[in-house]
């Protein structure tokens, strides 16, 4: 990520940073490019944007590129949505409240899961890898798994945990 940042700057290219679903805390960062210390010129954000409550999103840059839309140039069919500005608002102040102790939880709490996850590596030759960072995770099943991800989803769901399907093999 460092040399994207290094090459678009070279290049006069913006770099552009989509955290619609990496964004807000997921990983246990604010942003996902905080974990590389570099600052996209451009942020996409969605989803955790509200805490999940509500469908809002941003476009995030500095004065100098937004100032390239002038007014009458760009429209937005919700925007300036004050139901949506008060949860974003409150969407932020709880992710920084106590010196955003929510993200430190969200690594914590991360950590954990990923040495469970580990540790059912190597217990259970259906699962062929875990990835991800923070809360936000995926399993891949290998092909010959006795069950498909949607069924392991649904016994999931069962026992209090909310996953989701991703492709034929992937569970996040």
């Amino acid at each position: 990520m460092k040399q994207v940042r290094e090459l678009c700057t070279k290049h006069n290219v913006l770099m552009i940073s989509d955290e619609i679903q990496t964004g807000f805390g997921r990983t246990g960062t604010l942003l996902r490019t905080d974990i590389y210390s570099i600052k996209p010129d451009m942020v996409l954000l969605g989803k955790s944007l509200s805490g999940g409550i509500y469908p809002v999103s941003a476009v995030l840059a500095n004065k100098e590129i937004m100032d390239v839309l002038q007014p009458g140039s760009h429209g937005s069919t919700y925007g300036g949505n004050p139901l949506a500005m008060t949860i974003v608002n409150s969407a932020i102040n709880e992710i920084t409240k106590n010196g955003f102790a929510m993200l430190k939880n969200c690594q914590k709490r991360g950590d954990e899961l990923g040495l469970y996850l580990l540790h059912k590596t190597r217990t259970n030759r259906f699962i062929k890898e875990i990835r991800g960072r923070g809360l936000m995770c995926g399993v891949e099943l290998h092909k010959d798994a006795p069950v498909n991800v949607y069924e392991v989803c649904v016994m999931l769901m069962e026992r209090g945990l909310l996953c989701k399907p991703t492709g034929k093999s992937v569970l996040r």
